[in-house]
């Protein structure tokens, strides 16, 4: 009798002994899970994969044969949907003709008004960006149709879902979930609706588009986040959002650290200081303080630099109700991570491992992807003080905490852990982890 097919459970991926295997590379156990789950036969697989015949499906699933061609890696994970990043292959670019951030009527001009209407009175050193246009399907609302509020409260829902989805598996993961969520709002200001709900829907379209610009930095994509960031920024003054306003210029501020000058981090941080003024809680108070303060540490000042972190750390365990709703992840494990990375630029390593230990240890367990933020910038700043054995443990637990999280920044941090240990010592230990480190999915360490 026949084996009944049927399509694979949503969480497949998701499921511990699955993402063990893809983060092992072990096409072996990954074809036997599958074919469990869906029950299906090698040779389906062969016509799935394609260019593969069914003897060599079971020389692999019997462990007589590995999978070592980034080719057949690729089109494994393409014949069966398998998230790419869960493979550790580099996250798809967005080439011209599918770029989801430019709509057809969007210039270069477009980009200048946005600067010029939001940026009013920044300095801002960043270089000017080469935009190009992309034509985007139109996906037109019928102008008949009507949005109420549950309209606007189905988008916040779903909004409320990709912040989520983004603390456990990192920006790669859904940044492209976050596009087509803000495309449909695009679509839905089309639509008919009340003044209200108009305003509602803006307020939302902000928000989404705040968090598109961080999903962005966080998967590499520098340009694309600031041209989000603007967006956003320009959405909420249309409706006088002070909200969105605030953590687009911190997230600005959090991103010129490190492709900006020190200029700019501290001018976003004031700007969304100033965002905040009708708002402006002690938690808010912190957060800002600590941005800014990152800028300040860039230009050498000392006493400014640990003046302003003072003032966070007294302030960031000050919770209240008047919290705004994106602040939820600001606590005592981010504030030190700030601390870290400024005591590092002053070239107190000591410190900036004594900020990283603190920032490890009192992270929420819910930011799965902070965790291994955390983890990746504390062996790096053991790898720069020398302190190898040390380095290679934390960086090593680093790298398996990258299982399932497609974060550019994190693959960046341990990447340069990793090549500073290369340069620090040739002794078979550290030579050892380094070519371990290397040949492991997602760690991201360069060759």
């Amino acid at each position: 009798m026949p084996r009944e097919r049927r399509d694979p459970p949503p969480d497949l991926w998701q499921r511990p002994d699955m993402t063990i295997a893809l983060a092992e590379r072990d096409f072996g156990t990954t074809f036997q899970i599958y074919r469990r789950w869906t029950g299906i036969t090698q040779q389906d697989l062969t016509e799935m994969i394609g260019g593969i015949a069914q003897p060599r499906i079971s020389a692999i699933e019997r462990g007589r044969e590995q999978v070592m061609s980034l080719d057949l890696i690729q089109r494994i994970a393409t014949g069966l949907s398998i998230p790419g990043h869960l493979l550790g292959l580099a996250p798809e670019v967005m080439d011209e003709t599918s770029s989801a951030i430019h709509d057809d009527d969007v210039q270069r001009r477009e980009f200048h008004r946005l600067a010029a209407s939001v940026l009013t009175g920044a300095a801002l050193d960043w270089p000017d960006a080469t935009w190009t246009v992309a034509a985007s399907p139109p996906g037109a609302v019928d102008a008949l149709v009507r949005i109420g509020d549950s309209d606007v409260a189905r988008y916040r829902k779903h909004l409320e879902w990709l912040y989520e989805l983004d603390n456990t598996y990192g920006g790669g993961a859904a940044y492209r979930l976050t596009v087509t969520a803000v495309q449909q709002m695009r679509r839905a200001l089309d639509a008919s609706y009340s003044p209200t709900t108009g305003d509602a829907l803006t307020q939302v379209l902000g928000e989404a588009t705040e968090h598109a610009g961080w999903l962005a930095y966080d998967a590499g994509r520098q340009d694309d986040a600031r041209y989000w960031w603007l967006e956003a920024l320009a959405a909420a003054q249309t409706v006088n959002d002070d909200d969105v306003s605030t953590v687009a210029f911190a997230s600005m501020s959090l991103a010129a650290s490190t492709v900006g000058t020190p200029r700019d981090v501290i001018n976003l941080a004031r700007a969304a200081q100033r965002c905040a003024a009708t708002r402006n809680t002690p938690r808010l108070r912190s957060l800002l303080l600590a941005r800014e303060a990152v800028g300040h540490a860039a230009q050498g000042e000392h006493k400014t630099t640990w003046s302003a972190f003072t003032q966070a750390d007294n302030l960031v365990g000050t919770d209240t109700d008047a919290d705004p709703y994106w602040l939820e992840f600001w606590g005592e494990a981010d504030l030190a991570c700030h601390r870290m990375k400024a005591a590092e630029i002053l070239g107190d390593l000591d410190a900036a491992i004594q900020a990283a230990r603190e920032a490890v240890a009192a992270v929420n367990p819910r930011f799965a992807r902070n965790h291994a933020a955390y983890l990746a910038g504390h062996g790096r700043v053991l790898a720069v003080a020398g302190h190898l054995d040390e380095a290679m443990e934390i960086t090593g637990q680093a790298i398996l905490r990258t299982a399932g999280v497609d974060s550019a920044r994190i693959r960046s941090e341990i990447g340069r852990a990793v090549d500073i240990l290369a340069k620090r010592d040739a002794g078979p230990t550290v030579r050892g982890f380094v070519e371990w480190a290397r040949a492991y999915p997602l760690a991201g360490a360069t060759a």
